[in-house]
């Protein structure tokens, strides 16, 4: 997500509450980013600004981070001049993303200042400045010498220059004549055009504006008609009188996975509502945006960290069983050779040592066998090589029967595993699959403090559910939590529910022996679905049946049953199905 002028706008007006408050703390938690912690009157605030090229942004904060065992150098000295300050200004550069927050604080000689932070929210050339009451540089979170900029330093001891302005219109200051000929000397298509002539827009608003007054976000302007243009630009000022009038309805923008991928002004015509969240306010809703990507962020490196060993194990695995697969294809020739030893000896009268061959019948088909001998061994001799053969394969039978069996369950174990990880939404639930796979000797336990009993007091709840006759649906989120409910929670008489031959998880409708309503047999099998590897799928297979007839082999893998009397059903899985029964 890229801030814009106009968020920045919003976010800077909500700000004024800040105006009088004192710097109580003051963190730099990452080189590119800042935390101040204020107290007015009885109220806390922490305000966030982060320089970050990815998520460069100002906004009151929830978030907690951790900070580092030493204050960095930009941090000891905004800590030197800004420490139990008072805020006496937040304002904005125009449209531009540019933040002045002006403190008043004591110097070294206890004399009144007043100091300017600068929060610059320009992607990779955002940084936060701090200066003097004269303008002149006190120190930066990012120092940008002449090696790297020659158009503008930032260095402690130079005057403080604002970004270069890009010469374009603050539609703020605009009257609808103006924007009429302003539109009307504009070449190519409209979204472009604004987003190069007026200042504050990012290419999110401009589309917007654009499908607003057109429809068409690739308008070509050279084409337009005078009264086109006319209605074009009473789109656009109607959309700035909105921001000019500070009627904002912060709305937090979601994918289709429901996960944040960028904030708006206001509800936009050209995103679909259902993926559209109205907040309260622009900081509530930055806020949600960036703890929801960094939680995003560390779930997903915990995942990557787990997962990237399991992957491995796996593919060893595969690799294993191939081998014991072309092991026991191999081994399919073991009668051959016990047959070949059996026909030597009982002609082994009619043999000589020399022999390379001998075309001898077998009685069991009553057709000749060529049957290829060792010229330096005696025909006896012969005979023992093929028994010998016979023994080595028959052993190697067994053992690669053994073995494809046990791998055969460690691969289900693991793809089950890997599916369940990708389908954790918490740090939490990463936790307790990496405590599982401890417990079965697949991670080390670094700390060597799990054991069997704490892993088992800290295993979290199935998911619940409520189907649409009030009927309770349980789902594990893990292989321990599958068993604790499919072997533990459930009654004999509950319907248990399994996507067939695909790994997912184990669903539960408690019955109270009463048979389940079609409806809710389909919502539960909905759920398994969803909450399986073929997540993405159509029409995918759900076997059901009662817990009695459930079974775990002994020394099977957790969350590896057994089942028999089962029927099917095909269902397609439905996200706002899934939310929508899930217990709140």
């Amino acid at each position: 997500m890229a801030i814009d002028g106009i968020i920045l706008n919003s976010t800077i007006i909500e700000l004024q509450r800040l105006i009088g408050a004192k710097i109580a703390k003051i963190h730099v938690p990452r080189k590119d980013e800042t935390i101040f912690q204020l107290k007015k009157e009885k109220d806390a605030y922490k305000l966030i600004i982060s320089a970050n090229a990815n998520d460069c942004r100002i906004n009151l904060t929830d978030l907690q981070k951790e900070n580092p065992m030493s204050a960095p150098p930009f941090c000891m000295v905004l800590r030197k001049y800004l420490l139990n300050g008072r805020i006496v200004s937040i304002e904005q550069m125009s449209l531009e993303r540019v933040a002045l927050i002006t403190i008043l604080s004591a110097d070294e000689m206890g004399e009144l200042k007043n100091y300017k932070l600068y929060a610059e929210l320009m992607g990779k050339h955002s940084n936060i400045i701090l200066c003097d009451q004269a303008g002149k540089i006190l120190d930066s979170i990012k120092h940008i010498p002449v090696s790297i900029s020659r158009l503008r330093q930032v260095l402690p001891g130079l005057e403080y220059e604002l970004p270069p302005s890009q010469g374009k219109y603050n539609l703020e200051n605009i009257s609808l004549v103006s924007l009429e000929e302003i539109i009307g000397k504009g070449t190519g298509s409209l979204t472009t055009y604004m987003l190069n002539t007026f200042e504050g827009l990012s290419p999110a608003l401009a589309r917007e504006i654009a499908c607003r007054a057109s429809t068409n976000e690739d308008l070509d302007i050279t084409e337009l008609s005078k009264s086109e243009i006319s209605h074009i630009s009473q789109h656009i000022m109607d959309v700035f009188t909105l921001i000019k009038n500070g009627e904002y309805t912060p709305t937090l923008l979601l994918n289709f996975e429901n996960k944040p991928i960028n904030v708006l002004p206001f509800v936009y015509m050209s995103y679909s509502s259902s993926l559209q969240r109205p907040k309260n306010s622009m900081n509530e809703a930055l806020d949600a945006f960036y703890i929801k990507r960094e939680s995003l962020s560390a779930l997903s490196a915990k995942k990557s960290a787990i997962s990237q060993g399991l992957k491995i194990r796996l593919q060893k695995s595969q690799n294993r069983l191939a081998i014991q697969l072309q092991t026991l294809i191999d081994a399919n020739k073991l009668d051959k050779y016990a047959l070949y030893g059996e026909l030597i000896t009982s002609n082994i009268y009619a043999l000589k040592k020399g022999m390379t061959k001998a075309i001898l019948l077998n009685y069991y088909t009553n057709e000749q066998v060529e049957i290829q001998l060792d010229e330096r061994l005696s025909p006896s001799a012969n005979a023992q090589k093929y028994y010998k053969r016979y023994n080595k394969l028959k052993l190697a039978q067994q053992y690669a029967n053994n073995e494809k069996t046990v791998l055969e369950q460690e691969i289900a174990y693991l793809e089950s595993t890997l599916d369940a990880i990708e389908r954790c939404e918490s740090t939490d639930d990463i936790q307790e699959i990496r405590q599982e796979l401890i417990h079965e000797g697949y991670l080390k336990d670094e700390k060597k403090k799990l054991k069997k009993d704490k892993i088992r007091k800290e295993q979290s709840k199935p998911l619940k559910y409520i189907a649409t006759d009030g009927s309770i649906i349980y789902a594990g989120k893990n292989n321990k939590q599958n068993d604790i409910l499919t072997l533990k929670m459930a009654e004999d008489d509950d319907k248990w529910l399994h996507t067939k031959d695909i790994h997912g998880t184990h669903v539960v409708i408690k019955t109270n022996k009463k048979e389940p309503s079609e409806q809710t047999l389909l919502e539960a099998a909905t759920i398994a679905a969803y909450n399986s590897k073929a997540r993405h799928s159509q029409n995918v297979p759900v076997d059901y049946t009662k817990v009695q007839y459930v079974k775990k082999p002994s020394g099977a893998k957790p969350g590896m049953v057994i089942y028999t009397h089962q029927k099917t059903l095909f269902v397609t899985p439905n996200e706002q199905i899934v939310e929508r029964l899930l217990e709140k």
